[in-house]
C-alpha cells in the first residue's frame, strides 16, 4: 500500500501549536468540528496530540485557560505517529487504538494523517472486491 495514496496532507488537517493557549485550542477544534487533532512546534514537528476531553478536564481544574500552553495540558493518552515509510500493518496496529495515525517525515515534521475511517474503508474495499 501506498501511503501517500490515503495520506490526508497537513495542508487540510487542522493543527493547534503547541504554544497556542488553550482558549486558542478549543477555538479552533469547535471551529472544525474535531474532537482530537494533532499538536505541532515550531519547526512543524509532530508533539502530540490534544483531546477536547483533555482540554475539558483542564478547563474544569480552573486553571487559566488564557495564560496555559496547550503543550503544558496534561494529555490521557499518547497519540503514536508514524513514519512515512511504515508499513499497513503498522498503520493498521496503531489505528486500532487510536481516530488518526499522525505520518511524519524522517525529521519528525507532520506530514499529514491517515484517518481510521480510510483505513477502513480501503479494507472494506478490498474484502468487498474479492467476496
Amino acid at each position: 500500500m501506498n501511503l501517500a495514496l490515503y495520506l490526508t496532507p497537513k495542508a487540510s488537517v487542522t493543527c493547534v501549536d503547541a504554544d497556542a493557549t488553550v482558549r486558542e485550542a478549543i477555538e479552533q477544534m469547535e471551529e472544525g468540528g474535531y474532537t482530537a487533532v494533532p499538536v505541532v512546534d515550531r519547526d512543524a514537528c509532530y508533539v502530540g496530540t490534544i483531546t477536547e476531553g483533555d482540554l475539558l478536564r483542564y478547563v474544569l481544574s480552573g486553571e487559566d485557560i488564557d495564560q496555559t500552553r496547550v503543550m503544558d495540558v496534561p494529555t490521557r493518552a499518547e497519540n503514536r505517529a508514524v513514519p512515512v515509510i511504515a508499513t499497513v500493518d503498522t498503520i493498521v496496529e496503531v489505528a486500532m487504538d487510536q481516530n488518526f495515525v499522525p505520518v511524519v517525515d524522517s525529521r519528525g515534521v507532520l506530514m499529514g494523517i491517515v484517518t481510521r475511517r480510510t483505513i477502513l474503508t480501503v479494507c472494506y474495499g478490498r474484502v468487498g472486491a474479492s467476496s
